[in-house]
């Protein structure tokens, strides 16, 4: 049932703190995201990633890479991206469009990379980059190191770690309903200015 109560602030704070939420909490149903980004022949990309971070102050939504992907090139070379998150219980969706930054140095990655924890390394440590083509479904893994490799393993791991991290410039959330749909946008113009309106579901 749709709340008549909304109103537009609300429904952005609410949007963000659930993201909030979401970035520190493996179950939440937006951990799961979709992002896409362009590649060169100008189609569109789309792959799930992990919600690792998400901040209204910076309207900041940060997940990690295989510094090595494909999306990771397809962002440099075109910064917009769009994500999408869905609560299937809640019935709402959220899309955020922005530009995409990747970061494979500095204090931020280095402390965020210093949080990942032993079994998650693997991720980055394959030896053959992300969407290479196999012999078969098992090939080109790589396994969990023992606890006397475990300190060249995480090099190796850090060596292809990279953080994507997107400004916000447009929050698009739209609640499914059998009473009636309900959608509203906001958007931040480059002084950071916000515009805020309800829009046709």
């Amino acid at each position: 049932m749709v709340d008549e109560s909304l109103n537009l602030n609300t429904v952005l704070d609410d949007s963000w703190q659930a993201l909030s939420t979401a970035a520190g909490s493996p179950f939440h149903p937006f951990r799961f995201a979709w992002l896409a980004t362009v590649d060169e022949g100008s189609a569109a990309q789309v792959r799930t990633v992990v919600l690792r971070a998400a901040s209204a102050e910076h309207r900041e939504l940060v997940c990690f890479s295989d510094a090595r992907a494909p999306k990771i090139g397809q962002i440099r070379a075109n910064p917009q991206v769009s994500w999408c998150f869905f609560d299937p219980t809640a019935g709402v969706q959220i899309r955020a469009l922005g530009r995409a930054e990747v970061l494979v140095g500095g204090d931020r990655v280095e402390s965020l990379f210093a949080a990942v924890d032993e079994a998650s390394l693997v991720n980055y440590a394959a030896p053959l980059p992300p969407g290479t083509e196999l012999d078969g479904a098992t090939g080109g893994g790589s396994s969990s190191a023992t606890s006397t490799e475990s300190i060249s393993f995480r090099a190796l791991a850090r060596t292809s770690f990279a953080v994507i991290v997107t400004r916000v410039d447009r929050l698009d959330w739209l609640q499914l309903s059998p009473t009636g749909n309900r959608r509203a946008r906001f958007e931040w113009a480059a002084d950071g200015s916000l515009t805020s309106n309800w829009v046709q579901a």
